[in-house]
């Protein structure tokens, strides 16, 4: 458990996340939504740390873009619309992957998994449009380095 809490600059010339404080050690620990920023728990030479790293400095392929990152950045959304009851009926959850876009561009996609019925109609799938902009103009307002771009999916009970 981090011990201190150090607020690292904001920017710092994309080194990432791991150029701060001489880390040994480096693990994803939460998101804070309200400040847009990663928080990671550092081992350091000189004891365990809290950094908070501001999600739109973190660098493509580095050790600060990792999928536990954004997979924080999506559940930390959804408990947040959670609580605020946004959260459409029939939206199971959600999936989240890294790579690029048409263009080449780094890309971050979400989908969202809803509960297949047959009684799907428009103001359903209106409300899951409304939903699906909701959190596309939250990653948009954090400033991220790869471009969200939100898909429907199917959930689908393992077997």
């Amino acid at each position: 458990m981090a011990t201190n809490r150090v607020e690292l600059p904001r920017g710092n010339g994309g080194k990432g996340v791991a150029g701060f404080a001489g880390a040994v050690a480096m693990e994803f620990s939460k998101i804070d939504l309200d400040r847009g920023d990663a928080i990671f728990a550092l081992q350091t030479p000189g004891g365990p740390i809290e950094e908070f790293f501001p999600l739109s400095k973190i660098t493509i392929d580095d050790i600060d873009d990792g999928p536990e990152v954004w997979e924080g950045l999506l559940k930390a959304i959804f408990d947040r619309f959670k609580e605020q009851d946004k959260i459409p009926n029939l939206v199971h959850s959600c999936q989240v992957s890294t790579g690029n876009d048409s263009t080449g561009d780094p890309a971050l996609y979400v989908k969202i998994l809803v509960k297949s019925t047959p009684d799907i109609d428009d103001p359903v799938i209106a409300e899951w449009n409304r939903f699906a902009n909701l959190i596309q103009d939250w990653l948009i307002q954090l400033r991220l380095p790869r471009k969200p771009y939100i898909q429907f999916g199917e959930w689908r009970r393992r077997r």
